[in-house]
């Protein structure tokens, strides 16, 4: 293949750059290696060792002489932001993007750092000055991007490992230390395996609808004539069954998508497909409301605020954040419950023994051997209270935690 590229680019008057070319074998069986290794020349020393000979571009332009160039084999390539590896096992791709969303932290944490401490007549008081909604946009155009970008092919335990990396950040950025779900929940960042789940069912819409008549429709339509025997982990059959998730029906477009322009069909099903997402993360949160379960800071969370969980489409913010007043952050923490006096207790008592309430606050619950003791805290009976009057501006919140 290197010589038939060289041959049409002499005939175009072309050369080839060796210096600006790199070279990675995918998927280089044991049988090729043992080939190439057999292709060794000794050299002139014994106490040398050999190596596997390397690829070479054969060139007669622009002198009428053979000259051979050699190419860079690596291990390593980014191919449009996306670094790939010989065996495809994204675990560098995975790697790459961590690192990006480090290095944009610091960049949000220096921005963010100035917009709160700022040469203004409140930088004593920094939740004036920057507010959460401010940080967070600031985090969804610097972080989020990457976290985003390539997931869709990614494994499902890198985009677990992902999706620990954006808790994280998501944490660090705007100084609460709550519960992940319920703190994901109110900013808009609903979980990465669903997000992706929604890139691989639009991309299977722009193969089968949008792009059809071209080259990679014309390619993934031969591929999917096979569909029963692509193995498990093939993109194909990936995208084939996050489509039959997230819309069923898929004879039938919806109609948002067909009265839109040619042009804007599939960011029309992207933001449908998204809708969609969110009523199956919104059914799974739900769950937690039945008694069943036991109870938890994150059971109380749904409890309370399954208002602001019903909005039409979970990738946007809570509409309490669009309100501007001094209170946000403490708003936020109060409904993650980051702080520990707000928070709801669990513990798994001893055979045979009971919990005796500690504080004037708590009231003890006997419960039978090994089950959960629920504390009764101000935050199971009066969190919702102290969120709407927090709102209004008639509590005092509680210092940092």
């Amino acid at each position: 293949m290197l010589h038939e590229c060289q041959t049409r680019s002499e005939k175009a008057r072309m050369q080839i750059n060796a210096q600006k070319s790199k070279v990675m074998a995918f998927h280089e069986t044991p049988a090729q290696k043992r080939k190439r290794k057999e292709q060794n020349k000794q050299t002139s020393s014994a106490s040398q060792p050999t190596y596997t000979p390397s690829f070479h571009i054969v060139a007669a332009f622009p002198s009428h002489r053979q000259c051979s160039y050699l190419l860079e084999e690596v291990q390593e390539f980014d191919y449009l932001g996306l670094r790939l590896d010989p065996k495809l096992k994204m675990t560098s791709a995975l790697h790459r993007i961590q690192e990006k969303v480090n290095r944009s932290n610091a960049l949000v944490f220096a921005v963010s750092h100035s917009l709160r401490y700022d040469d203004n007549p409140h930088r004593h008081r920094p939740s004036i000055n920057a507010t959460p909604t401010q940080t967070l946009n600031l985090w969804k155009v610097c972080v989020l991007p990457h976290l985003l970008q390539n997931l869709r092919y990614l494994k499902e335990s890198q985009v677990d490992s992902l999706q620990i990396t954006l808790n994280s950040s998501l944490k660090r950025m705007l100084h609460v230390y709550g519960h992940t779900t319920a703190l994901c929940a109110d900013m808009g960042v609903p979980p990465l395996r669903l997000t992706q789940q929604v890139q691989l069912a639009q991309l299977h819409f722009r193969q089968t609808q949008v792009h059809k008549d071209s080259i990679p429709g014309t390619l993934y339509d031969i591929i999917m004539s096979r569909f029963q025997d692509l193995p498990p982990q093939a993109m194909e059959k990936l995208m084939k069954q996050a489509q039959n998730h997230l819309h069923p029906q898929s004879a039938q477009n919806p109609s948002q998508v067909n009265q839109a322009r040619p042009g804007n069909k599939e960011k029309s099903y992207k933001n449908w497909l998204r809708v969609q997402a969110s009523d199956l993360w919104r059914r799974e949160l739900m769950t937690l409301k039945s008694w069943i379960h036991a109870p938890g800071r994150f059971k109380a969370y749904v409890q309370y605020n399954t208002t602001d969980l019903e909005r039409v489409n979970l990738y946007k913010p809570a509409l309490y954040l669009s309100i501007h007043h001094g209170h946000a952050l403490d708003l936020i923490r109060l409904r993650t419950q980051a702080w520990p006096r707000t928070t709801l207790s669990t513990m798994t008592p001893k055979r045979g023994k009971t919990y005796s309430p500690k504080t004037g606050e708590r009231a003890h619950a006997h419960t039978h051997t090994h089950t959960h003791t629920q504390i009764h805290t101000r935050t199971h009976q009066h969190m919702s209270h102290e969120m709407h009057e927090l709102r209004r501006g008639r509590v005092q919140p509680p210092g940092d935690s």
